[in-house]
């Protein structure tokens, strides 16, 4: 189901749980990306994508969540999240693709939860990867790998943001939380952005030094960006206001849309489950998974977002240039019309967001 990005979407607190309204895009940039209904998957944790087949990963969280579930994927061009695994594992909170066979079989989703990490494999085979220590493996909330192949963990039972190293078996603490730590992302200069419950995000260098926070509220969910599309700001959601804002780096706030979830009033230092996952894609999409409703979203660049293929803001004469160099050269991001193929169809599409996306020097096309 797609929804004009004009409508946007977003999510109210109803007595009988969370309902989708349509409320506008808040920014001119937002009004250039295509919103999709992905997927609806009951309390779906954190997200995971495989970076080759673009297979999405599925944790769980919510009500009962501390039992044992199967977990799932979602695969492209299918609708339905899927069950992985001949049997359930025991609070998968947490996932990430293992494709290189770091800790579990290449190819499996490891899993964390409070009896430790699995590994579920796609013929169905689960094994135990890490057992639970009791010292910095203790109850998983968030898992990545980051760029060097190292298992970062986002330990919920030590307080802790925790670098593993599968080749020395060693584990380093990069910081403790006091209030405890759910949900971090990786970004692309090797930090970690960290949704700290007490202070907002908390970025910690790549070696384990505070950096402070960013953001002046507290926020759930959390993606760092990664240039093109999305830029190396930070993604979340205002918890007081239920907006997904934009975060630069120098702490400017923009919101991208107003009022995905309705306002999240949480007590002083108390930490509840999160409502909301974000997760960005290699094809620069952004993932919204709400956990109450278990609808899942997909953010994209639409098409006048696309035709700017300098990325300098405007559509001048100089991106159809590019973008012909691009298409004879068979580079994706002349994928116009954003069916990942290069057909004669981009070009009618060129052709179509030629007349109907704004090309003047005084309008943005982005922002």
């Amino acid at each position: 189901m797609r929804h004009a990005a004009a409508i946007a979407f977003a999510i109210s607190t109803t007595a009988a749980g969370l309902a989708l309204s349509q409320p506008a895009a808040a920014s001119s940039w937002a009004g250039q990306l295509d919103v999709d209904l992905l997927t609806e998957a009951p309390y779906p944790g954190r997200i995971d994508v495989q970076p080759e087949t673009g297979d999405i990963a599925l944790g769980r969280v919510g009500p009962g969540s501390g039992t044992w579930y199967r977990v799932r994927t979602i695969r492209p061009g299918v609708s339905d999240a899927i069950e992985w695994g001949w049997r359930t594992q025991p609070d998968p909170d947490s996932v990430a693709w293992d494709v290189e066979g770091r800790i579990g079989p290449a190819g499996s989703i490891l899993v964390g939860g409070v009896h430790g990490i699995w590994a579920v494999s796609e013929d169905g085979s689960i094994t135990r990867a890490m057992e639970s220590n009791g010292t910095w493996l203790t109850n998983p909330e968030d898992i990545a790998f980051d760029d060097r192949g190292n298992l970062i963990v986002a330990d919920f039972g030590s307080r802790g943001l925790w670098r593993y190293d599968p080749e020395a078996d060693t584990a380093e603490l990069l910081h403790e939380f006091a209030g405890g730590i759910l949900q971090f992302d990786i970004a692309s200069d090797g930090s970690f952005v960290v949704v700290d419950p007490e202070f907002g995000l908390r970025i910690i260098s790549e070696s384990g030094d505070d950096q402070g926070t960013v953001g002046n509220a507290r926020y759930m969910g959390v993606a760092a960006g990664r240039g093109l599309v999305w830029s190396d700001a930070m993604y979340a959601v205002e918890m007081h206001t239920g907006d997904l804002v934009r975060i630069e780096a120098d702490g400017d706030i923009d919101t991208v849309f107003a009022g995905v979830i309705e306002p999240v009033l949480v007590p002083a230092n108390v930490i509840v489950p999160p409502e909301v996952e974000l997760a960005l894609t290699p094809t620069n999409e952004l993932l919204i998974a709400v956990t109450e409703t278990g609808e899942i979203f997909r953010v994209g660049e639409g098409v006048c977002g696309r035709m700017d293929t300098n990325q300098n803001g405007f559509i001048t004469a100089a991106d159809f240039a590019i973008w012909v160099l691009l298409f004879n050269r068979r580079d994706m991001r002349a994928d116009v019309d954003g069916d990942g193929t290069l057909l004669p169809a981009d070009f009618y599409a060129w052709i179509r967001g030629w007349h109907a996306c704004p090309r003047s020097r005084g309008i943005s096309a982005r922002r």
